[in-house]
């Protein structure tokens, strides 16, 4: 697994993406496949909604953690009823891109309520 927290450096910017060239979703899990390429990917038909989806394909290769302390730990988040995906970089410093943001750096203090789980990739 990378382990250089400069990692996400040269695709800051990137544009919000719904879908990748093979009809699969890309969203908010694009820094998630960037950092573990080989991470379940899934048609925007898929019941995403759905938190026991969530936990049995796109989580299945990760371990429920208690909080996020190592780079690439994967935090997700639900507000306006929609999951969103952060990868933890050190303390107070996540990776996330939105429909409404470029791929940034970012905090997740102000939504430190909403966290429904936090894994660590197996191997990683």
């Amino acid at each position: 697994m990378i382990d250089d927290i400069h990692f996400f450096d040269k695709y800051i910017g990137t544009q919000f993406q719904e879908v990748d060239e093979n009809g699969n979703y890309l969203g908010c899990l694009l820094p998630v496949y960037l950092l573990y390429p080989k991470a379940y990917r899934f048609k925007p038909t898929d019941n995403f909604s759905d938190l026991k989806y969530i936990y049995k394909n796109i989580l299945d290769d990760g371990e429920k953690i208690n909080y996020a302390s190592n780079f690439g730990d994967v935090v997700i988040v639900k507000f306006f009823g929609h999951f969103h995906f952060f990868v933890f970089i050190e303390p107070n410093k996540y990776v996330h891109i939105s429909p409404h943001t470029r791929l940034c750096y970012t905090s997740i203090e102000r939504m430190k309520k909403n966290i429904i789980g936090t894994y660590r990739y197996k191997g990683a």
